[in-house]
């Protein structure tokens, strides 16, 4: 019931764009919403970093792999636009 209660009462926060910095210690994931201002510029908003460890990003690389491949099988590929550099975003 705790746990009910709990994830009712939780943040939802919606993020369009995800940067990724590493350093030896840990991993940097800010998430973003872009979008287009009046003027026609693109305009990015933090919504919010998350930091963890090595080992827990390497569990979500895992974990999320697994979900792609599922969604993948019922709904079909997902087709996304992969851009290089010294960050990466998707």
């Amino acid at each position: 019931m705790g746990e009910v209660g709990f994830a009712l009462g939780r943040e939802r926060r919606y993020s369009n764009s995800v940067e990724l910095n590493i350093s030896v210690y840990d991993f940097v994931f800010r998430f973003e919403e872009t979008c287009m201002a009046d003027d026609g510029t693109v305009g990015k908003h933090p919504v919010v970093d998350i930091v963890m460890s090595p080992q827990h990003a390497k569990a979500l690389f895992h974990a999320l792999n697994a979900a792609v491949q599922q969604y993948e099988e019922r709904f079909g590929e997902i087709k996304i636009e992969i851009i290089s550099g010294d960050r990466s975003e998707v």
